[in-house]
């Protein structure tokens, strides 16, 4: 009987003997790792001088070398040698910690044993260095000039319902909980995640008896659902706020920022009256 190979199964066949390109390291990584493992990337240097590296230049930084993450894993796995380097950036299994966020690394005796594995496997020059994901937050929020977090809790997402509806304000908001929950599930999330803003806005505006959503602040309003985006150890020189859809690059990652709060900033009011008292400004 004929038999069929597809080039996924080629190349886990090859790199069960060795691991030479980005493909190879990541196919490798997520089949021996899978249970620590929710993705990888891999960078040769110069993609991670053209990318990482530069997006703390552009952020501000005058030595990025000196990120707290970077520093950390060049310090541990790096020798004095960085043209060979090959730098495996790693998404691990979610795990939901007390602040209601999900930032994730691994932890070194993890990151010692890749290398180790790795070691056996990969060519000779290679120097493989096991590097953390540029976590960026994503909430409901309005601003533009000199946005700050603090714009954030001045944000309300407010849905507006049909003037015969008579689905509840709590009702709504746990469908809202449930769709930014299933769309933002850390289990699906990947490195160079694809945030669509209008399918969560298609998603809300199809909840029953809901005919639009709009996104407001003490001063602004934008039609449908409007995002603040930042990263946590940067959040004044990386911070935007957008309503169309956006890619975070590959050595970036994306979570939803507290679900709680998104909830306790969502105000339901009628096609009528359009007002509320749930929340005032």
């Amino acid at each position: 009987f004929p038999v069929t190979i597809t080039w996924s199964v080629l190349r886990g066949i090859r790199s069960l003997h060795r691991v030479v390109t980005a493909k190879d390291y990541e196919s490798y990584l997520k089949s021996s790792f899978a249970n620590i493992i929710n993705d990888v990337k891999v960078l040769n240097n110069n993609s991670y001088v053209t990318e990482h590296l530069k997006y703390l230049y552009d952020i501000g930084l005058t030595n990025p070398g000196q990120d707290y993450r970077v520093l950390f894993n060049q310090t541990r796995f790096a020798d004095s040698c960085n043209f060979n380097n090959v730098y495996v950036y790693v998404l691990p299994k979610a795990t939901k910690i007390l602040t209601n966020n999900y930032v994730n690394y691994l932890t070194p005796a993890q990151k010692q044993l890749i290398v180790s594995t790795l070691n056996s496997k990969k060519t000779l020059t290679s120097e493989v260095i096991v590097m953390d994901p540029v976590y960026k937050a994503v909430t409901i929020g309005l601003g533009k000039d000199s946005l700050t977090t603090d714009d954030i809790a001045d944000s309300r997402l407010v849905v507006v319902l049909e003037r015969t509806s008579n689905i509840s304000a709590s009702v709504v908001e746990d469908n809202i909980r449930t769709i930014l929950s299933t769309y933002f599930n850390p289990l699906t999330i990947t490195l160079g995640f694809t945030v669509s803003i209008a399918d969560i806005n298609n998603s809300i505006t199809s909840i029953d008896g809901v005919k639009r959503v709009y996104t407001r602040n003490s001063t602004e309003t934008a039609q449908g659902v409007s995002m603040i985006v930042y990263n946590p150890s940067y959040p004044v020189e990386d911070i935007v706020s957008t309503t169309k859809d956006f890619t975070v690059r590959d050595f970036q990652t994306v979570y939803l920022d507290n679900i709680d709060d998104i909830i306790n900033r969502v105000v339901v009011e009628t096609e009528t009256t359009q007002n509320t008292t749930v929340i005032n400004f």
